[in-house]
């Protein structure tokens, strides 16, 4: 009888246990600023101008969908930067439409609360010329004009 009792009380804390640890893999659980349900959902950003390259960064800490809306948002908040972070590889991929400085990048992800582990990795870069970037404000402001008809 005392078998059994001892055998549905571990059955109870494994049943609680696994509960508790679906919602931290969420981002739902007191781990990395949760708790509240809030999971501090990243906000989306656009670039004022086209896409001049992309770096990636290979970020250490992450364990669950809070820190990677606590990094992508942190990272957003620079100026010209949208920043794709995903938990499968621990990585960001930043795209730009301006020059950024590596260690605002790093500074960015330190502020969230991580590391960057690697150094950062240039994918892809090109230098648009005068006439382009006067082509793709002209093709903004028509897209501006037809957002503004729509309402």
């Amino acid at each position: 009888m005392v078998d059994a009792i001892i055998i549905v009380l571990v059955i109870i804390l494994l049943f609680f246990a696994l509960k508790g640890s679906l919602k931290h893999f969420k981002g739902e659980s007191p781990c990395c600023g949760g708790g509240s349900g809030n999971s501090g959902k990243a906000k989306t950003k656009f670039l004022d101008g086209p896409v001049i390259g992309k770096k990636t960064l290979t970020i250490e800490g992450m364990h669950c969908e809070h820190c990677v809306n606590a990094v992508t948002n942190a990272l957003n908040e620079i100026d010209g930067v949208v920043a794709k972070v995903t938990l499968k590889s621990n990585s960001a991929e930043v795209s730009y439409d301006r020059e950024i400085n590596e260690a605002d990048l790093k500074n960015a992800v330190k502020k969230a609360g991580y590391e960057v582990t690697t150094p950062v990795i240039v994918t892809n870069s090109y230098e648009f010329s005068e006439i382009e970037t006067v082509a793709f404000k002209q093709v903004e402001r028509q897209n501006a004009l037809l957002k503004v008809q729509r309402i």
